[in-house]
């Protein structure tokens, strides 16, 4: 089987992290499934941008070298925000009801050709992106 490319949105690297109690244990699943098969966790810079509010308010040292070490592995494929993924940013923002940082999670990830978006957004689930074959819901079944 190839490997897929998967891109998780912010917060499954947040219930990760931070060992949320309903959520941490479904993303730790996905993770192992996705090393058994081989696959890539695909983010954006955005994503560790947004990991990292919290612990900077909070001035947890720990937290913020805990998650740069995290992105900054072998573990998480960075994607950019280039012009392909600025068109797709505008493309979502001009034609559907999506907030900009989701919009752009949503754009790097079609225009790095990842397979699959994961969020726990269901109002991501049923948007379209050009390029992105598949947004799932952590709830489901996914592989």
């Amino acid at each position: 089987m190839a490997v897929r490319r998967v891109y998780w949105d912010t917060m499954l690297f947040i219930y990760w992290l931070e060992e949320h109690a309903e959520f941490a244990p479904q993303v730790e699943l996905l993770a192992t499934r996705m090393a058994a098969r081989g696959d890539r966790i695909c983010a954006s810079y955005l994503s560790l941008g947004e990991v990292l509010t919290r612990p900077y308010q909070k001035d947890n040292r720990q937290s913020i070298a805990d998650a740069e070490r995290l992105f900054d592995s072998n573990i998480v494929e960075m994607l950019p925000f280039d012009r392909s993924a600025a068109r797709e940013y505008a493309r979502l923002r001009a034609t559907a009801k999506v907030r900009p940082a989701d919009a752009m999670h949503l754009a790097c990830a079609a225009a790095g050709s990842v397979d699959l978006f994961v969020t726990n957004d269901m109002e991501l689930c049923r948007l379209q992106a050009t390029g992105l074959p598949w947004i799932a819901g952590l709830d489901g079944r996914i592989f």
